[in-house]
């Protein structure tokens, strides 16, 4: 606490900020100042308000899906790491917090685990924060990585929740064609295989673009590819 009350007190304004935090109270042991400047949240409301603070903010379309990783997080932690390694570990994941009514930012969080209770579970974590002010989603994806032998993190566990994001929206027909357009299908090639008319597949195209907010089917492929999602 010290060490990171002396660092705080030096280091400038930035896009980054610290914070100390106990899951088993629901409270921040420190937040560092810059969480103002780069977030525009009150301090003091952060320390009052303790997680649940934090929740309210998260944007209402990113609650259940970040919770959801949180726990996988957790659980794969818990079963695939053995009680010894796990402070040896690095977990990060992203999302959006409603800082206004008018204003979004994104947030990308790595926690490295400090203190583990009686059964093994981390408890008390240092989280670096870094702000992204642009407000665009982004897919919430979530990485596990652990120290080796070389002082390196390697990764272990990784998942881009994107996918829920992508498909929910969409049929199970709808999902079958999109992976064949994203295969470079072509409507015909997609009927044949699907045993519909390819009329029926260029229908079912034009409401996929429209669900996923695409211009074009030429955009699926690249879209897919850079989120990886098929």
């Amino acid at each position: 606490m010290e060490r990171l009350t002396e660092l705080d007190n030096i280091l400038p304004p930035s896009s980054t900020f610290l914070m100390l935090i106990n899951t088993a109270t629901y409270n921040y042991e420190f937040i560092s100042k810059n969480i103002q400047y780069a977030t525009g949240l009150n301090r003091e409301s952060m320390y009052a308000g303790g997680i649940k603070y934090l929740l309210s903010k998260v944007h209402k379309d990113d609650i259940q899906v970040w919770i959801t990783a949180l726990q996988d997080l957790m659980t794969f932690c818990m079963t695939n790491v053995s009680k010894g390694d796990r402070k040896k570990m690095s977990f990060q994941y992203n999302y959006r917090l409603q800082v206004r009514p008018d204003k979004i930012i994104n947030i990308v969080e790595n926690q490295i685990p400090l203190e583990l209770d009686d059964i093994g579970k981390p408890v008390i974590g240092l989280g670096h924060f870094t702000v992204y002010d642009d407000g665009i989603f982004h897919p919430i994806k979530a990485y596990a990585r652990m120290l080796n032998k070389n002082e390196e993190y390697e990764t272990l566990f990784f998942k881009n929740y994107g996918v829920q994001y992508l498909l929910g929206g969409l049929s199970n027909r709808e999902q079958d064609i999109l992976r064949l357009l994203a295969l470079k299908k072509t409507s015909k090639e997609i009927g044949t295989k699907l045993f519909i008319s390819h009329h029926t597949v260029d229908t079912h195209r034009r409401k996929i673009l429209k669900k996923l907010k695409i211009s074009s089917t030429s955009e699926i492929l690249s879209y897919c590819k850079e989120n990886k999602l098929l």
